[in-house]
This record gives structure tokens, C-alpha cells and sequence, in this order.
């Protein structure tokens, strides 16, 4: 089922942003590692982002997020990742940022995006706190990636479309297509551990339909003879209980008979009468 794939992979630890960063799966994801990092403070996130920009405002939210949980933060990117989607991808712990072969980076100077105006006209308060975001973001770049400032101010002067090597060679990444990462997937039965009842284990499933079925089997209304009905012989019988054969109301011969009613041969129905 697909509710479960999702829970699957949420209580595996595994992040998704394969969209324009709004303010909803910003949301989103922020509150999943604030939950997850509670849950246990121990284990590593995998955030995997194909992102082609957003919301300044949200980026740098879901980036503070990143750097807040104590687990580390595998970044893995594919496809393009622009502006917002770059910046969050270089945010993950260093040596555990990979970009796809057929990945791609863009970064260029921070602005204002219409996620994150509040109306159409921007005021002068509103221009204060982006112009220092923005520095935020560059300062970020910088102290990340150990390069010289003149380097990275170069780099965000226009929009810049980084091959895998490139990225790397600005240390805005670690590693170029790591299958795997290392990563120990089988993480993913963390979601057993946390829902035991998500689904019924096979013996279980085999005393339910036992129980089903006898249910169904115990609802007997006798066997027909002919045109009359025989109703099944049984210890807790009624004195009007029996089989009818001919004229003659024949009892159940025994108290302690099973049940189910013996199959009357022709020679024994003949003795009978």
C-alpha cells in the first residue's frame, strides 16, 4: 500500500524535496527531523533534494533546521538543483553531500522570490531583512566551502549552472554519484519497531480465518433425505428432535454421538422399518 511505502520511508529517515520550495513542504520538513530528532538523537537523516529554487525565507528556515537536529544530514541531488535547492543541498554534514552524474547546481545572488512577499509592493523593512539574508547566505557559502570570498561573490554575480566536477571543485559538494553512500538501509524496519499492528503475521492470519471458518461450519441445518429434512443428532437434542424416516421418529442412539449425522445405508434404512 502506499500509506505504507510513505511511513516507511518517513520512519526510515528518509527526507524528500522534489519541488519548489513554498512555505508547505518547508513546513513539512522541518517538522518531520524536529519529530524524527526527538524520537532518537542518534541516527542520520537522508535528504534527498531535486529542487529548483523557492523562497529565501524557507530555505534559510529549512537550512537552520539541518544544522539544529543533532543527527547528521546526508544531502543527495539530482536533476537540477537551483538557487534554494543548492544551497539547502551544500547544507548537508560535510563528506555526505552527493550530486547525481546527471545532476546539475545554480546559484546566484540571493533575491527576493514572490514566495516570500508578503505583498506586492516591498517595504523598506522588507528590504532590510533580505538584504541581510542574503548576506547570510553569502557568508554561509563562504565558511562552508573554505574558499576565498572573491571567488564565491564571483560565482553569485549571475545565475552559474555547475557540472558535478565543478560543484565539487568549490567543495559546494562532496561526491559525484555514491551508490549508497554507505548507508545502512536497513534502517528502514524502524518502521516495524514503531507499528507492530500494521499488518497480522501469519499465524495470526491462520487462527482468523480458522476462527472464520468455524464459525461458518457451525451453522448447520441438517441434511435432507428425499423430500424431508434430517436435522443433525446431538447430545443436548430435544425429545422432539430426530430423523424422520416413513412414519416412525427415529432418537439419536447415543448421548454421546458426534455431531455430525451417520450416513444411513439402504440396507440399514430397511432394518429400520
Amino acid at each position: 500500500m502506499w500509506v505504507e511505502l510513505y511511513y516507511r520511508l518517513f520512519f526510515g529517515r528518509y527526507l524528500f524535496l522534489g519541488r519548489a520550495l513554498e512555505k508547505q513542504p518547508a513546513d513539512q520538513i522541518m517538522k518531520s527531523m524536529i519529530y524524527l530528532n526527538q524520537e532518537d538523537q542518534t541516527k542520520d537523516f537522508m535528504f534527498f533534494i531535486s529542487c529548483r529554487g523557492g523562497g529565501m525565507l524557507q530555505g534559510v528556515a529549512v537550512y537552520d533546521v539541518m544544522q539544529f537536529v543533532t543527527g547528521d544530514v546526508f544531502t543527495s541531488g539530482y536533476g537540477l538543483n537551483a538557487s534554494m535547492g543548492a544551497f539547502l543541498l551544500h547544507g548537508g554534514a560535510f563528506s555526505k553531500r552527493v550530486l547525481s552524474l546527471n545532476g546539475r547546481m545554480m546559484i546566484h545572488q540571493p533575491h527576493m522570490s514572490p514566495y516570500d512577499r508578503r505583498r506586492h509592493v516591498e517595504s523598506g523593512s522588507d528590504a532590510e531583512f533580505m538584504s541581510r539574508l542574503r548576506t547570510y547566505i553569502l557568508d554561509t557559502y563562504i565558511s562552508r566551502t573554505k574558499q576565498d570570498p572573491e571567488i564565491i561573490e564571483s560565482l553569485l554575480e549571475r545565475d552559474i549552472f555547475l557540472e558535478p566536477e565543478d560543484a565539487k571543485a568549490v567543495c559546494l559538494i562532496d561526491e559525484i554519484g555514491v551508490e549508497g553512500m554507505g548507508l545502512d538501509f536497513q534502517n528502514l524496519s524502524f518502521f516495524y519497531g514503531n507499528h507492530d499492528d500494521h499488518e497480522m503475521d501469519d499465524h495470526e492470519m491462520g487462527n482468523h480465518d480458522d476462527h472464520e471458518m468455524g464459525n461458518h461450519e457451525s451453522f448447520d441445518h441438517g441434511r435432507v433425505l428425499g423430500s424431508r429434512r434430517v436435522q443433525p443428532s446431538s447430545r443436548f437434542s430435544s425429545p422432539q428432535d430426530g430423523r424422520v424416516l416413513g412414519s416412525r421418529r427415529v432418537q439419536p442412539s447415543s448421548r454421546f454421538s458426534s455431531p455430525q449425522e451417520e450416513v444411513l445405508t439402504p440396507k440399514e434404512l430397511v432394518l429400520s422399518k
